[in-house]
């Protein structure tokens, strides 16, 4: 037990939604994927023109992308306004 018992708390809420978020990743992962069923096997053909010029873009790597996105912009407006980097 700590000193300060404030602190055991944070990290028992930070280990909480580090665990939500991974569980909502491998759920967004395993979502992007169609399920197959008892369907017949398609043809070289019909797998390739089903997605058009363009390969699809799973949710997981949309989120990923996303995420880096909104990152690189919060800490430019923190670098902005604090004028030092983040420790």
């Amino acid at each position: 037990m700590r000193y300060f018992i404030l602190l055991d708390f944070q990290h028992m809420v930070l280990a909480l939604f580090l665990g939500l978020l991974a569980l909502l990743l491998v759920f967004v992962a395993w979502r992007g994927y169609p399920r197959r069923g008892e369907e017949a096997p398609l043809t070289e053909e019909e797998l390739f023109s089903s997605h058009g010029s363009s390969p699809p873009l799973p949710p997981l790597l949309l989120l990923i992308y996303v995420g880096a996105i909104l990152w690189l912009l919060a800490y430019a407006v923190v670098q902005g306004i604090y004028g030092g980097a983040i420790t």
